[in-house]
């Protein structure tokens, strides 16, 4: 797990110098090495630092060059089936001087070219491949958007970097903010790829790759962004019936699949772990690694005083059960608020889902013991976990038998009655309903949104959306926004739930999931591996029928039966907690002073960015307890202190 950079600029005579300082900006990355490769003739740099996790000797060292010296890469990233590839190659007549993966990628791409060695690589990985005969740099990102990559034009350069911090670093004062791509963060809570905060950079599309070259008749550069792998190839293995195969033979070939990936992603040259939340995927993976180890693997948890974010005792029971060495921290509010600060850092553009703060608190508690992490994310999107998934499906199939003004009015009458009224009412109506003790007012004002949508892209914009755009906090953006799936990509035939787990496993997955884990971990220099996404599992997954899946309001069937083998029921089936933090309570309280420092009336309206009024609505109804807007101002506080920190 590494940092990359790089610039391609025809008229600078600074390439190595900036590159120099692109790459320290993300030393964190890669605090075990680093370099810099730079050709004045051809006008490019490219740089690297390094996490050494396979091979650690200096053979493993970036920027490293092909041995007939035409390819030079910089990578980031693992390949997990590099040994497989390394002897087809050697097949092929082809030595190697270490056992690095990269040198493994390189070979390839010197033996096959860049398209048949994307086709054989399977892996979470991105990287920069600089071609010294045709003077073509190709970027490259892996399948599901596991490692990130930024790219753009700055001027007259090309720039790209594995965070936006190395970009800045040389060139922040040439970088200005996009309104549009501000405005969708307001609505996500991130920004949506392809956009970046900033105008002009991107960030490349999981599954895609780039080429850039610059031609000197038109004297411009020439960019061309391909895809090599989309995911709505993956709608093609849908399973509409159940089929043949029985829930027990399905599990079985779950199991294979899972206990593969665990085990070729648990190749390591370093100590390596898990995180362990109790829940059904970190416990299906640190079962599976513990069953394959000799000896006690290492799990990680964070734990909270707050009995409704706590998952920290269940965590401890499945440890005991399973029988790792198992390491747990309680952190105070005072542990948390001190993340709080350095979070704009960590995430380098605006990022506002708030259980940023434990996963980095989880990272840095883990890599006292380990270098390199198993994680269970993927699995909500793979085998419907998601409450979303069995509650807006149950919603939408209601609201089609149901006349648009008594949903309409059923809408207003709920919203009309104060989230925090709503939670008294579900703590006394919770011996009917264990789900009602937490969250009701949240939940039903959430039932409110989605009660007029119309259809499954209506209902799961709404679902995952805050500030909408209607609402006209972000000024000056523009109102027409571009749809981030087409209906191409999904047909109308398949159902509500199949439509927002392939949603979320192209936006949410690679946008949310897949970068608060990589930013948190890669700032404490620990590597994270998801063996849920692993292409085969992932295929298999899709190909499953819903019934496997869901049952009733019971989401990852399959899983749960597979995880039984290994984790008694009883220490596994509980309400979904999620992987929270008391936000809404301590900006009432603990970060009220600086929360209202960074909502200061004043410097909102010099910055130009917010809609004041609207703004200072929701802030004085969350703090008067009228309603709960803690993720919409969660929101607007980690876009300012990002600013501030600029």
């Amino acid at each position: 797990m590494c940092g990359i950079t790089g610039i391609f600029n025809i008229s600078s005579q600074k390439l190595s110098s900036e590159c120099e300082l692109m790459t320290e900006a993300i030393q964190y990355r890669g605090p075990d090495d680093s370099g810099v490769w730079f050709s004045e003739e051809d006008h490019i740099a490219i740089g690297h630092r390094r996490l050494s996790i396979i091979d650690l000797s200096k053979d493993g060292h970036q920027p490293m060059e092909s041995k007939n010296g035409r390819y030079i890469i910089v990578y980031n990233g693992e390949i997990y089936n590099f040994a497989k590839l390394r002897l087809s190659l050697k097949e092929d007549g082809h030595n190697f001087i270490g056992t690095s993966d990269t040198e493994v990628l390189l070979c390839a791409i010197d033996q096959w070219g860049i398209e048949i060695t994307l086709d054989k690589i399977e892996g979470m990985y991105s990287f920069a491949v600089w071609d010294t005969y045709t003077k073509t740099l190709t970027l490259v990102r892996d399948r599901l958007g596991e490692k990130p990559l930024y790219y753009g034009m700055v001027g007259e350069r090309f720039v790209f970097g594995s965070e936006l911090a190395a970009i800045r670093a040389p060139f922040g004062p040439e970088l200005e903010i996009d309104r549009n791509a501000l405005k969708q963060y307001m609505r996500f809570a991130y920004v949506p790829s392809p956009m970046s905060i900033y105008q002009g950079i991107n960030k490349l599309e999981a599954g895609n790759y780039l080429s850039v070259s610059y031609c000197k008749v038109s004297k411009n550069f020439e960019i061309t962004n391909k895809s090599y792998w989309d995911a709505s190839s993956l709608r093609k293995n849908v399973r509409q019936q159940p089929g043949i195969s029985s829930l027990n033979d399905e599990v079985q070939k779950i199991d294979e699949l899972l206990n593969a990936s665990v085990e070729k992603m648990s190749i390591s040259d370093v100590p390596i772990g898990a995180f362990l939340s109790g829940g059904i995927d970190s416990s299906m993976i640190a079962a599976l690694m513990q069953k394959q180890s000799s000896k006690k693997i290492q799990t990680f948890t964070i734990g909270f005083n707050e009995a409704e974010y706590n998952e920290a005792k269940h965590a401890k029971v499945v440890a005991e059960y399973i029988g790792t060495d198992h390491h747990e921290l309680y952190v105070t509010p005072k542990d948390l608020l001190e993340v709080v600060g350095i979070i704009p850092k960590i995430y380098s553009e605006p990022f506002a889902d708030s259980s940023q703060i434990p996963t980095y608190l989880v990272s840095k508690f883990a890599v006292e013991k380990v270098k390199v992490a198993l994680s269970g994310d993927g699995g909500d999107e793979l085998f419907a976990g998601y409450n979303r998934y069995t509650f807006g499906n149950k919603i939408l199939k209601i609201g089609n038998f149901v006349p648009n003004f008594i949903k309409n009015s059923g809408s207003k009458a709920i919203t009309s009655v104060a989230t925090g009224t709503w939670d008294k009412m579900g703590s006394y109506l919770s011996y009917l309903n264990d789900s009602l003790n937490t969250r009701t007012g949240d939940k039903l004002h959430k039932l409110a949104v989605i009660l007029n949508s119309s259809d499954s892209s209506q209902m799961y914009e709404n679902l995952v959306s805050l500030w909408h755009p209607s609402e006209g906090l972000v000024l000056d953006a523009e109102v027409k926004e571009k749809p981030r799936y087409s209906v191409n990509q999904v047909s109308k035939e398949s159902g509500h739930i199949e439509f927002m787990q392939y949603a979320d496993l192209i936006t949410y997955l690679p946008d949310d999931i897949l970068v608060k884990v990589d930013r948190a971990a890669m700032s404490n220099s620990l590597e994270t591996r998801a063996p849920f996404l692993d292409l085969d599992l992932v295929n298999y997954a899709w190909s499953l029928p819903m019934s496997h899946k869901i049952r009733g309001m019971q989401g990852k069937i399959i899983l749960r039966e597979n995880l039984y083998r290994y984790v008694p029921k009883d220490l596994i089936d509980r309400p979904k907690m999620g992987f929270g933090i008391p936000i809404d309570k301590w900006l009432r309280n603990e970060l009220r002073d600086w929360a209202e420092e960074l909502l200061d009336p004043k410097i909102i309206k010099t910055q130009g960015y917010f809609n004041n009024e609207v703004l200072q609505k929701k802030w004085s109804e969350h703090l008067s307890g009228q309603r709960n807007w803690h993720h919409h101002i969660w929101c607007v506080l980690m876009f300012q202190s990002w600013l501030k920190s600029l």
